[in-house]
């Protein structure tokens, strides 16, 4: 992020740098133009707060690109050196040389939509420290507030409004509590509070917001079932259930037994074999978990030595086990090595080792691999595929990963994002469309792939694909994501030095206002949510 260039740090830099300020004058030429409130008779009043403002002013481009004629000043006078005007045709910033002549943009044309948005628009946004991507809608955890945000399709209240119905076109401010973890499931969303307070909302049907009853909940509601002698530390929302990690290690459960995901080998849907309220999972009493992941037929757990065990539906061996048929308890995969992530997908899986090196994957290998439609019932070491086919590099760690976990049954679909300490890659279908930000249409009807060839450009795509190399401009990183059924989110890095970034990103559908943005069509690249306080 170092590389990047701010754009209001360059006008208040070009501002100082001329001189050009006037604060409570009558006549003032400058870049900035900050006046008081002026009674008729031109005595200057003491009320010199009202009526200030950055003076900026929007100017068409210039055919030859060396001076803007009849720029006039706020008072009427003509712009002197240092006067900075809004360039509407190149959609960029340009100040005034002490010849007359205007200097170019000061941000390249290339990437200005992102840098405007980003910075002068999208600056004014809430920073970010996670995202949660659900079915056609997205929940935001704040990072400066700690509160919730949501925004997008708004069906049974799944972003939390107050209602049940449309879309809520911009991110809205939904739970004001000092919140430490969110997730998006199909139709419902979970949040827990700093005091392992346990909130849900929207759909309730199978009872998975652990309300002990199945009616929609339109705005978030803490769940009074939650046992007070544990405190709630981490939540993943499913398909229809969700769980939910207790500060003891140990794991809950709401909603169905649906494809076995509650670990007891059961495929069903009656109220029978439902969680009505937050129940201790008895298979997984006997382990001590510091991470869980659930998706529409899987779902994993990481304990605290770092084992992964998996359970679910493992057709198209998408648990890892080596089998690839039948529902089972939970079973230990990859036990040669210790891990400090692992993301069940609807079809697929990932893994990453303790150090960040190595990256497993399994199940649908569309997902992670080729663009044929078989699977791997066993973990594969997949760090190869890392960068184009390229690899690691040697001082490049892999932070966080992402995978699709709301999408139906089939061995042609999939997703991931691999996020490294150097770089942001994206591998599997890019259809929904556009989820995985890779800057391509594949059309309606052929499900296009990042392994294999993209036919709109004749690029030959391999393995994991750098996704910021053509949607962000250099030095941006980040640090965690979200993949959900149409769109996927992306949470920047802070910098450490001076506190910057730390904005949201999204990319794929906007139909629902998923990124708080437009409301049609879709981005095939990664652009800034619009999350305003």
């Amino acid at each position: 992020m170092k590389k990047k260039i701010y754009v209001f740090s360059l006008i208040l830099a070009s501002m100082f740098a001329f001189g050009q300020v006037g604060i409570g004058e009558k006549d003032v030429k400058g870049a900035l133009h900050l006046r008081g409130q002026f009674p008729a008779d031109g005595t200057e009043s003491d009320s010199l707060t009202r009526n200030v403002g950055l003076i900026l002013p929007k100017v068409d481009t210039l055919l030859d690109g060396t001076g803007l004629p009849n720029v006039l000043t706020p008072s009427g006078g003509a712009a002197i050196e240092g006067t900075l005007v809004y360039d509407a045709g190149n959609k960029c910033v340009r100040v005034k040389n002490g010849d007359n002549s205007w200097q170019d943009c000061l941000v390249d044309n290339s990437s200005i939509s992102t840098l405007f948005d980003y910075d002068v628009y999208g600056g004014l946004n809430v920073r970010v420290k996670k995202v949660a991507a659900g079915n056609n809608f997205s929940i935001v955890l704040g990072a400066d507030d700690n509160a919730v945000y949501a925004s997008g399709y708004n069906n049974v209240g799944r972003t939390g409004v107050g209602n049940a119905s449309g879309n809520t076109a911009t991110y809205a401010l939904i739970l004001a509590k000092t919140t430490i973890d969110i997730s998006a499931g199909d139709n419902h969303a979970l949040a827990v509070t700093s005091n392992g307070e346990l909130w849900s909302w929207g759909a309730g049907t199978y009872y998975r917001t652990g309300h002990g009853n199945n009616g929609s909940k339109v705005f978030p509601m803490k769940v009074k079932g939650w046992p007070e002698t544990v405190k709630a530390v981490r939540v993943e929302a499913g398909y229809n259930n969700s769980l939910v990690l207790a500060d003891n290690g140990k794991v809950y459960g709401m909603g169905a037994f649906s494809e076995g995901t509650m670990a007891n080998g059961i495929n069903s849907t009656t109220v029978a074999n439902t969680y009505t309220v937050p129940t201790a999972i008895p298979n997984l009493s006997s382990y001590t978990m510091k991470d869980i992941s659930v998706s529409r037929f899987s779902a994993a757990g990481l304990t605290t030595d770092g084992k992964i065990y998996v359970w679910g539906n493992q057709a198209q061996g998408r648990l890892g086990t080596g089998a690839s048929s039948g529902y089972i308890t939970p079973t230990q995969i990859l036990s040669g090595e210790t891990f400090k992530q692992v993301a069940m997908g609807s079809n697929h899986g990932l893994a990453v080792t303790a150090d960040g090196k190595k990256l497993y994957a399994w199940g649908a290998t569309r997902a992670y691999g080729t663009e044929s439609t078989t699977f791997s019932a066993s973990p594969v070491d997949v760090t190869s595929s890392i960068n184009s086919g390229a690899g690691l590099e040697a001082d490049e760690e892999i932070v966080y990963v992402a995978v699709s976990r709301l999408d139906a049954a089939a061995a042609n679909t999939g997703s991931c994002i691999v996020i490294t300490n150097k770089n942001i890659y994206s591998s599997g279908s890019n259809t929904q469309p556009q989820r995985i930000g890779l800057g391509f249409f594949n059309g309606t009807t052929t499900v296009k792939y990042s392994p294999g060839t993209n036919t709109t450009s004749g690029e030959n795509l391999t393995g994991f694909v750098p996704m910021y190399s053509k949607a962000i401009y250099e030095g941006t990183l980040f640090q965690q994501a979200s993949i959900g059924v149409s769109h996927s989110l992306m949470v920047q890095t802070v910098d450490p030095v001076d506190n910057s970034g730390g904005y949201g990103y999204g990319t794929g559908s906007v139909n629902y206002n998923q990124l708080g943005a437009v409301s049609t069509g879709f981005t095939s690249l990664p652009i800034p949510m619009l999350i305003k306080k």
